[in-house]
C-alpha cells in the first residue's frame, strides 16, 4: 500500500506541474485528473491507516 501511495504522490506532483503550465482545454483536463486522483488518494490513505 505504501508503494501505491508514493506512486500517487509522484503523479499528483506531476499533475500540479502540468496544471500550472497548461492553458485552456489541456489545463481543464489536467485539473480534472488531479481532482479525481486526490479523491482516490485520500480514500487509499484513509484505508491504509484505518484498515
Amino acid at each position: 500500500m505504501i508503494d501505491l501511495l508514493l506512486a500517487q504522490h509522484a503523479r499528483i506532483e506531476e499533475l500540479f506541474r502540468t496544471v500550472a503550465a497548461a492553458e485552456g482545454r489541456s489545463k481543464r483536463l489536467a485539473w480534472q485528473d488531479l481532482v479525481e486522483l486526490l479523491a482516490v488518494h485520500e480514500t487509499d490513505a484513509r484505508t491504509s491507516t484505518t484498515g
